[in-house]
């Protein structure tokens, strides 16, 4: 081992070469350093030292490094001595389980990060062997912002820690700034900054709002952003333009200016409320918060909009600049200055006159009421360009329709300047009020005037608007297009095709067509005379975006062949079984894609998507998912004497479950074997029962839809053990609990997987959701950061469907209060409703000798 790689203290190998950290020597300076931090608290002293011994993360080289497939050689090669960052596993040497359960419950917060796993010689703890810069060399913990490993703790600690540099000598401004500091959530956003007055040059009074004064300012060093080549903040915007909001009379810091101050957003994204800071006048000692940029540098207005665009200063613009294109024409100069004053934001269109000789026709599209052409605009239309602050003509040869008004530059002017080009857009192609024009031109040989129209919007073949804009469909063309390779030359089935195409309205829709059978292979006939499935070779016709044109790009498709009887009417006797089939894609449609001809039998066939469960030739429940119901109901019902719990009535509860299932993904509700469960915790007592946490081993059962079956594809899920006291003789009380809990794993009360016993008291155990986040006072008190108006009512929305869900099947809970209502994780709002035991049909609750609900959630009434 080099020299390098050992620590000049104790001779041993650096923990962390590559940051030269010996572990243990930092831990012997800390502890050597206990008088310096002592608490005064024996214990709060020795959890520190604790805490301090449990650093569980290094950084090193990993010599040969890890396997990554090279291309050229087709083989795995070492990417060697590779930054890795090690996480260690404290413990884990006793129980080699826990640790790979650990790994388990970890693996989708690493995802595809960790390259193996590693044992230390020293402590046999296991380690897992992590990619490079997604932990924070500091502090260990995950970077907020991987990418520019940007990670906010340690990043606040800096700024903060520099206290002389940036405080303000009052202790409410200092706290204050902290706080607003710690609302940063990305490298972005603005870090908040007590800025001294002499950094602010060319101020100027602009505006009022109530009773404060607005000043417009250059701020000589500007604000502080993050540098990710060096990881830290600097100065780097020098003579930043800044809004000063001058509270007048206030040079006593009050909540009211803390409120005000605290209203606004550190975060860049909202632009028109972002403040960097505060600052205090020296002369008048009113503090002032110092704002982005939100008037005009020309006119001292607001900006219309976050983008620094003015409409006033761009209408006066372009009112100077019109001269330098004019129609000659006085009605065709007012109508054009008539529609630029309609601007309202950068993104609408400046209409303008455009000589004909900066257009380029490429090509004629249509020779009916109007004459359009598809031509190239030379130096293109103005926009706005965000940086420059500006309009600028960025997009050279621009590609735009053309439409002649034939013989509009007689009496008819009027009718067009009304009539056409004002009933056109000026908003940006996308926009739902029109369609877009460019400008007006004219014809100099024919004297007609040309609308120069967005050509995003017209089809290139025959000049009408798109079906459908967004994906330039057009469907007169498209079934045009189609016509020769979709008909069968036999008369009466192409009318029937014919009906059919003219049925798409849109590009998704399916393309109904003649498919001949020596298209289809593997031919296997599934209900005598009736199906038989198949693949089809080429497959079906789907419209490429891209391309505009119909490809085949799902070949060898599963189908089936519907036989068609009594035949003699084909026209009638198809349409009408044609309509049980749809041409629109929808997941619970089936679909049909054509029509075919036995050659030997002569008998005509329709071709349909599959739709139909292999065993019993029904519809499938549900298609996307190809679940069918009454086939699984019946595999459940075979299954009955592959298992017991030992308790009749407790069989019958489950296989009652079981028969209940509506949808492949409800829960299946199972008898679980006791031995299935590991690492079992207490977690909660009740007056009736006590909870614990375990993790289930094998998982739950899930329906596989390529496979067409139930099966375990899962393992260690976390879930909640409900044991109720002297539960081994079964009461109608406790079936009746087992049933109100839901076997939708999407809805809002909470899932139950099964039952199980415990093999020495005898109890019979509810195996149920394991709800991470706690009950609902928890859950605000340790997210009271996050619990916005939002989040507020998406709480309320979830606990609303949870009580729909058990209103719905005729019951009430009788016993909801917070402590029933459980939340999914320690951050999502996802609630559900838990504690069933008292719930009880509606119609019971008019019992007058009982009373039901907890008191303070009871209404006066």
């Amino acid at each position: 081992m080099s020299s390098h790689e050992r620590c000049e203290k104790c001779g041993e190998q650096y923990t962390d070469i590559y940051n030269k950290w010996c572990k243990p020597c930092q831990i012997n300076i800390l502890n050597k350093h206990l008088i310096s931090w002592n608490s005064g608290n024996e214990k709060i002293d020795n959890l520190i030292k604790e805490m301090q011994l449990k650093i569980d993360y290094d950084i090193a080289i990993w010599k040969d490094g890890p396997l990554s497939y090279n291309n050229n050689k087709n083989e795995y090669i070492r990417n060697q001595n590779k930054k890795v960052f090690l996480k260690h596993l404290f413990n884990s040497n006793n129980s080699i389980n826990e640790f790979l359960f650990k790994d388990k419950i970890e693996k989708c917060y690493y995802k595809k990060k960790i390259y193996g796993i590693s044992q230390s010689s020293n402590t046999k703890d296991y380690v897992m062997v992590i990619l490079d810069g997604f932990y924070c060399e500091k502090c260990g913990k995950k970077y907020k912002n991987e990418r520019y490993k940007w990670c906010k703790t340690c990043q606040i600690n800096d700024l903060n820690n520099n206290f002389a540099d940036w405080s303000s000598g009052n202790e409410k401004i200092d706290n204050l700034i902290q706080e607003m500091r710690s609302k940063i959530n990305s490298p972005w956003d603005n870090i908040f900054e007590w800025i001294p007055y002499n950094q602010f040059k060319d101020i100027k009074e602009i505006d009022k709002e109530g009773f404060a004064s607005i000043y417009k300012a250059i701020w000589k060093d500007g604000p502080l952003k993050y540098n990710n080549n060096i990881n830290k903040y600097t100065k780097i915007q020098q003579n930043k333009h800044v809004t000063l909001k001058c509270l007048i009379n206030l040079q006593n810091v009050n909540n009211e200016f803390l409120n005000k101050v605290k209203i606004h957003s550190v975060s860049i994204s909202n632009y028109n409320n972002c403040i960097y800071g505060i600052t205090k006048n020296p002369n008048t000692k009113n503090y002032i918060i110092v704002l982005s940029n939100r008037y005009c540098e020309n006119c001292d207005e607001k900006y219309t909009n976050l983008y620094k665009w003015c409409r006033p200063c761009q209408i006066i613009d372009l009112k100077n600049d019109f001269m330098n294109r004019t129609s000659g024409n006085k009605k065709i100069d007012k109508l054009i200055q008539e529609m630029q004053l309609k601007i309202y934001s950068y993104k609408d269109i400046i209409i303008e006159w455009i000589p004909y000789n900066l257009l380029n026709i490429i090509k004629e599209i249509n020779k009916g009421g109007f004459i359009a052409y598809i031509a190239l605009w030379v130096d293109g239309p103005s926009n706005y360009n965000l940086y420059k602050e500006r309009y600028v003509r960025d997009q050279q040869n621009k590609r735009v329709a053309l439409r002649y008004l034939c013989d509009s530059h007689n009496d008819n002017t009027d009718e067009f300047l009304v009539n056409e080009v004002k009933e056109c857009s000026i908003n940006a192609p996308g926009g739902n009020n029109g369609f877009p024009i460019y400008g007006i031109s004219q014809d100099p040989d024919t004297k007609d005037y040309i609308m120069v129209l967005c050509n995003e919007y017209y089809c290139e073949e025959c000049g009408e608007k798109y079906t459908d804009i967004l994906n330039k469909w057009c469907k007169p063309c498209q079934i045009n297009y189609l016509k020769p390779s979709t008909t069968s030359k036999i008369e009466i089935i192409d009318y029937l095709i014919q009906i059919m195409q003219l049925k798409i309205a849109s590009c998704n829709d399916i393309v109904f067509e003649w498919i001949t059978y020596n298209q289809f292979n593997q031919i296997k006939e599934v209900s005598k005379g009736n199906f038989s499935v198949a693949i089809w070779k080429t497959g079906q016709l789907n419209y490429d975006k891209y391309l505009s044109k119909y490809r085949r790009n799902q070949k060898n498709e599963n189908i089936i062949l519907k036989y068609l009887h009594n035949t003699q009417n084909i026209v009638s006797g198809f349409l009408n079984e044609a309509k049980a089939y749809s041409i629109e894609r929808k997941d619970d449609y089936i679909n049909i894609y054509g029509i075919t001809q036995n050659p030997d039998s002569k008998d005509y066939i329709m071709v349909i998507s599959d739709g139909y469960c292999e065993r019993c030739y029904e519809k499938y429940t549900d298609l996307l998912n190809k679940w069918c119901k009454p086939c699984q109901i019946n595999y459940f019902k075979e299954n009955f004497t592959n298992w017991t719990s030992g308790n009749k009535k407790i069989d019958n509860l489950i296989q009652e479950m079981q028969l209940k299932i509506d949808r492949c993904g409800s829960l299946i509700f199972e008898w679980i074997p006791y031995d299935q469960f590991n690492y079992i915790k207490e977690v909660g007592i009740g007056g009736f029962a006590k909870v614990y946490s375990a993790v289930w081993v094998n998982d739950q059962l899930r329906y596989n839809c390529l496979e067409k079956r139930y099966a375990r594809y899962g393992q260690n899920r976390e879930v909640a053990l409900k044991c109720l006291y002297n539960s081994e003789n079964i009461t109608d009380e406790f079936l009746n609990e087992i049933k109100a809990y839901s076997m939708n794993i999407f809805g809002n009360i909470l899932p139950i997987y099964g039952i199980s016993q415990n093999p020495d008291t005898k109890d019979y155990i509810m195996v149920l959701g394991y709800a991470k986040g706690g009950n609902f006072n928890y859950w605000v008190n340790n997210n009271n950061n996050n619990f916005n108006w939002l989040n507020k009512m998406k709480i309320l929305c979830n606990i609303i469907k949870g009580l729909k869900e058990i209103h719905q099947n005729q019951m009430v809970h009788r016993d909801f209060h917070t402590g029933n209502i459980l939340f999914q994780s320690k951050t999502l709002n996802y609630t559900y409703i838990s504690d069933m035991g008292l719930c009880g049909r509606a119609d019971d609750v008019n019992n007058h000798n009982n009373i039901y609900g907890v008191m303070p959630y009871v209404a006066p009434e």
